[in-house]
């Protein structure tokens, strides 16, 4: 759904899964468990696109596919509470999704290109560093 979301786009958007849905994920192929319930909590990080336009169009995937969703929720960035960038919230079935874009540490960087690498050393606990690269199937520990 996320990638069929973004397909159409002409430019490079990265989809990562961010924090604890990759230690379930982790945890869930280390130990091999049949019953494991993956997080059905989880945040995407999106590169190279505005995430509050990424949750509006995956919203309309799923209006297109009769999934069942919420309205879309836009929470707005709140420098005073060092939330630099704004992030969209919208629950799909029994998954509840943020939308977020990589992130600076403070509000200097804000001014600079983000990448994954300054996104995961601004993040408040290790795990939340961990991210599931959607395009390529892969984990990236930064």
């Amino acid at each position: 759904l996320l990638l069929r979301s973004i397909s159409l786009l002409h430019e490079n958007v990265i989809l990562r899964i961010a924090g604890g849905w990759v230690r379930d994920k982790l945890l869930q192929n280390f130990h091999n468990y049949n019953s494991f319930e993956i997080d059905e909590d989880f945040d995407v990080v999106v590169e190279n696109y505005d995430a509050t336009k990424i949750g509006e169009l995956v919203q309309a995937e799923c209006k297109r596919d009769n999934l069942p969703s919420s309205k879309i929720t836009i929470v707005k960035a709140n420098i005073e509470k060092g939330k630099w960038l704004p992030s969209a919230n919208l629950k799909v079935d029994k998954w509840d999704i943020d939308f977020v874009s990589l992130s600076p540490r403070d509000q200097f960087q804000s001014q600079i290109e983000i990448t994954p690498t300054i996104d995961a050393f601004s993040r408040d606990f290790t795990i939340n560093s961990l991210f599931y690269n959607l395009q390529t199937k892969i984990i990236e520990d930064w």
